[in-house]
């Protein structure tokens, strides 16, 4: 026992026996705290975990229950993982490299919904801000930036939205009564016009009528026919009285046909002065087609024109989802960066001290493969047509460029005719990184991947999507594209449909097919998007059928309210103007007729007389031939 040095031994077992208890009882609480406290930082949102556990024996960690919460949506879960387990090898850890030949990633899910929210306490939330302040946010956060305002914009801009509103609401709004009545439609004001015409032409015509004394002229006939009904030629000395007597008659007659021509002037001018029925007509219809024409003029309906309805209504659904592909590419930037090719051959200090890479150096942290596993189901999603997945990811490393391999990952996933398959590659070994995200999904319904809601205006019920995806940053420079087809297309009717996603459900009924092809790049800040869709074309249709259908019953409506105020109206006037017109020539016609039968009269008279005179002549000549013979 004196060989034993206690003094020496005492504190190295009271050491061992700390460490051994800090190990056991602390450092699974502490690894998980600073854990947690780096997810934090990292995502901006709540990191949690159930539990960590590690091993001394075999250096092993094992994390159950991670979920990392979604800092843009703290009620939704960016990425939760029920088993996440990995060996270190041990001769690394003492230059502190941590080297996992591979991990294990067990029940993965994203996109989940959360019970609690996954925001940060405000006063470590502000103490991560000012952390931040001061460091440059780099090209990933201003190219999500830019990319964020380009999906607002598509959404908020979708002009066409605005303008089938203001013309629903024009249309509307239109009161016909009022606007016909505001309108002061010239075709009432020349009815007025007429109606009055009428009442001072009768007036003139009446004065003038009065002026025609008809019964002072029949008097005057009767008087001078019955003076002469005892018009006798008894004797050859009656025919100078007699035809005193005739040219009395004849002077009658002759100032009764004068007035008979007052009459029949008098009738032409009537005539030719309130005119034919049918040119009435004829002026009241042009002004009608007039005042139908100068309200449609002023009535303000808006300018539809079709525009690109694919990039409005699609555009801003794709580009939050490059975005959020875009968020975990900055992620490997950040953690995975590119290494220059100076610093792994040489760091330079200060005067001309030179530290040189070591041969076959390892970097500081290298995971040689990840096996992963999960579903595209979780809290809150549709897990009736969820699709479990695995994969793999192997060459992650914080160091790229010393490892000289890319990350590379392939994810497959399938379910009856529902399949996924995404292919990645995070080259980090160039001077220039380039990130590649490659995706195609088949049989897969537009609830699935989350389109089942185009703008708030058009639902899609069922289909079969088809998409074809490929995301690409090569150094700052995004270039990604899209191909989708969804066939036997189903739309629905939104739970209380307004006029506009009514209008967009009947012009899409017909629709069975959509395709769908879309580039985006961005470069230096500039995002050029585009979009092209047999949509379009089936949308313009559409809105020319709209307007023609909107305008056909506007136009309808507004010609019934004229015809309604004009027709009334007018048939007053008509009736006026017969009553005045007719009543004027009928009473002409009545004077005429009278004045005619007067002047046969004396015509007969006057040719009686002439007969009488002329056998008064004849009886004459015969006796005095008798006289002659008897001598």
């Amino acid at each position: 026992m004196k060989f034993i040095r206690w003094k020496a031994v005492i504190p190295t077992v009271i050491i061992l026996t700390i460490a051994v208890i800090f190990t056991v009882f602390f450092a699974d609480g502490i690894i998980k705290k600073v854990t947690i406290n780096i997810g934090e930082s990292v995502f901006g949102a709540k990191v949690e975990i159930s539990s960590l556990k590690t091993k001394l024996k075999n250096m092993s960690v094992e994390i159950k229950g991670l979920q990392i919460a979604n800092k843009e949506d703290v009620w939704k879960n960016i990425l939760v993982i029920d088993r996440i387990g990995f060996s270190m090898e041990t001769i690394p850890l003492l230059s502190k490299k941590i080297i996992v030949n591979e991990m294990t990633a067990e029940g993965v899910e994203w996109g989940t919904a959360r019970k609690t929210s996954g925001a940060l306490p405000p006063r470590k939330k502000k103490k991560l801000e000012r952390k931040r302040n001061g460091e440059d946010t780099g090209i990933s956060d201003r190219m999500m930036a830019s990319l964020k305002n380009k999906a607002s914009e598509e959404a908020s801009n979708l002009a066409i939205i605005s303008d089938i509103k203001s013309f629903q609401k024009n249309i509307k709004d239109i009161d016909v009564k009022k606007l016909t009545d505001i309108a002061n439609l010239s075709s009432l004001k020349e009815i007025e016009k007429m109606k009055s015409s009428f009442g001072e032409k009768e007036t003139k015509y009446k004065n003038l009528i009065g002026e025609i004394n008809v019964d002072a002229k029949t008097k005057e006939i009767t008087d001078t026919v019955d003076g002469m009904k005892e018009l006798k030629v008894s004797s050859p000395a009656d025919i100078p009285s007699v035809k005193e007597k005739i040219s009395k008659l004849k002077e009658t007659q002759k100032s009764t046909e004068k007035l008979l021509e007052q009459i029949k002037t008098a009738k032409n001018n009537v005539t030719s002065d309130f005119g034919e029925e049918k040119d009435l007509l004829k002026k009241i219809n042009e002004l009608k087609n007039a005042d139908y024409n100068n309200i449609m003029s002023k009535l303000s309906v808006g300018d539809l024109s079709a525009g690109n309805i694919t990039k409005s209504l699609i555009g801003p659904i794709w580009l939050t989802k490059i975005n959020g592909t875009l968020y975990y590419v900055k992620l490997v930037r950040k953690y995975m960066p590119k290494s220059e090719k100076n610093k792994l051959l040489k760091k330079r200090l200060k005067g001309t001290n030179v530290v040189f890479a070591k041969e076959n150096e390892l970097p500081g942290l290298l995971v040689k493969n990840i096996v992963i596993s999960g579903t595209t189901g979780g809290e809150g999603k549709n897990n009736e047509s969820a699709i479990d997945f695995k994969g793999n990811v192997s060459d992650i490393t914080s160091n790229p460029v010393l490892w000289g391999k890319p990350t590379t990952g392939k994810i497959t996933g399938k379910k009856q005719k529902k399949e996924i398959l995404m292919n990645l590659i995070f080259d980090h070994t160039k001077e220039t990184s380039k990130d590649e995200i490659m995706m195609t999904v088949k049989g897969m319904t537009p609830r699935d991947i989350g389109v089942s809601n185009l703008g708030n205006i058009l639902f899609i019920d069922d289909g079969d999507v088809g998409i074809i995806a490929k995301f690409e940053m090569a150094g700052d420079e995004l270039n990604s594209q899209m191909a989708v087809k969804v066939g036997n297309v189903k739309f629905r009717t939104a739970e209380k449909e307004n006029d506009t996603q009514k209008i967009f459900r009947q012009m899409f009924k017909n629709v069975k097919d959509i395709n769908v092809e879309a580039k985006l790049i961005n470069k230096q800040g500039d995002t050029d998007f585009k979009v092209k869709s047999n949509l379009d074309d089936i949308f313009k249709n559409g809105i020319k059928s709209l307007i023609g259908e909107k305008l056909a019953e506007t136009k309808a409506k507004i010609k019934k309210e004229i015809d309604m105020q004009v027709e009334g109206k007018k048939k007053e006037m008509l009736a006026e103007f017969t009553n005045k017109k007719d009543g004027l020539l009928k009473n002409l016609t009545s004077k005429e007729q009278i004045l005619t039968t007067k002047t046969e009269e004396i015509k007969n008279k006057i040719s009686s007389a002439d007969e009488e005179i002329k056998k008064q002549g004849q009886q004459k000549i015969q006796k005095e031939m008798k006289g002659i013979f008897k001598k």
